[in-house]
């Protein structure tokens, strides 16, 4: 199966670009090949045997699939290889953590360039390839704490433009993707250095896209990173400081002063007119006020007497 798998590749990889005599042929040979990518899914997801099967079948399919799909072009790298490797890491888990660099090399940088152009491009390939970025983050973790910097800020940024994306299902996934990711650095060694880097980004984006529109279906799984980032800095967890000395005007005595003082200023700058209107609830301010005054005097001594008749 394999081998046909490779013999059709090659054939499209050769004519894809160039059509003409061979596009009804070409249309044949793809739909054989997301054929061929969708029985050997359904044929590991169903096997009783994991250990045995993972460890003789899965790399030879890496070897063939994974290749093809690096090299082809945007047009003849089907999505369905998105969502195999996927499928292999939630049903392997840990134990695909060794070969997570290897698929990410092969497919995260070439498919991240088809999908970031806009946001309507290779629909099919943009759910999957964050369905993939999920089941690694879930099951592999460790493997993309071996990433560098630089290919990690490359996750990231996917992972913020999938919740922003305008497309429900993405963006849905997107947000989760976040929540796995915000919990698995919570509980790692580099729960500090992440958070310094990405802390404010992620914040100001959820924020963004919380006050929007177009993302109301995903209102509830926005309030919950954000109950996750506020949790985090009020309970402590964070033992280094989130600001740059250089670019502050003033040391903060706690990342929790710092954070909040950031909130209210992108609060007011992005919502003007919350600062305009401050007295809008000022009527409702002073009757509680004198309700809670009014429940003081009842309490004998609670409020000197020359004070009541203030």
């Amino acid at each position: 199966m394999l081998n046909i798998y490779k013999m059709y590749s090659e054939f499209l990889s050769s004519n894809i670009p160039y059509g003409g005599q061979y596009a009804s042929v070409v249309k044949l040979l793809r739909s054989a090949k997301r054929e061929i990518l969708k029985l050997i899914k359904t044929f590991l997801e169903k096997d009783e045997k994991k250990p045995h099967i993972g460890k003789h079948f899965v790399p030879p399919l890496m070897d063939a699939v994974l290749a093809d799909y690096a090299r082809n072009f945007p047009d003849a790298r089907e999505s369905e290889v998105l969502s195999l490797f996927a499928a292999i890491i939630n049903q392997y888990k840990v134990a695909m953590k060794d070969e997570v660099p290897r698929i990410f090399e092969s497919v995260f940088l070439c498919t991240l360039e088809m999908i970031t152009k806009n946001f309507e491009d290779y629909p099919e390939h943009r759910l999957k390839f964050f369905s993939l970025l999920r089941a690694i983050a879930t099951y592999c973790f460790p493997a993309l704490l071996q990433l560098t910097s630089e290919q990690l800020k490359l996750v990231m940024d996917s992972v913020i433009w999938a919740v922003r994306h305008t497309e429900r299902n993405i963006a849905g996934t997107g947000i989760k993707l976040l929540l796995v990711f915000l919990n698995n650095f919570k509980k790692s060694d580099f729960c500090n250095q992440f958070h310094q880097t990405y802390f404010m980004q992620i914040e100001q984006e959820i924020i963004a896209v919380l006050t929007d529109t177009f993302h109301k279906p995903e209102f509830e799984w926005h309030v919950m990173v954000l109950q996750r980032l506020f949790s985090l800095v009020e309970s402590g967890s964070l033992t280094e400081p989130l600001w740059d000395a250089s670019t502050v005007p003033h040391q903060y005595p706690n990342n929790a002063d710092y954070v909040c003082e950031c909130t209210i200023k992108l609060l007011s700058s992005a919502f003007p007119n919350i600062m305009e209107n401050k007295d809008l609830y000022g009527e409702e301010a002073a009757a509680k006020l004198l309700r809670e005054r009014q429940r003081m005097l009842l309490v004998l001594g609670l409020i000197a007497p020359k004070m009541t008749d203030s």
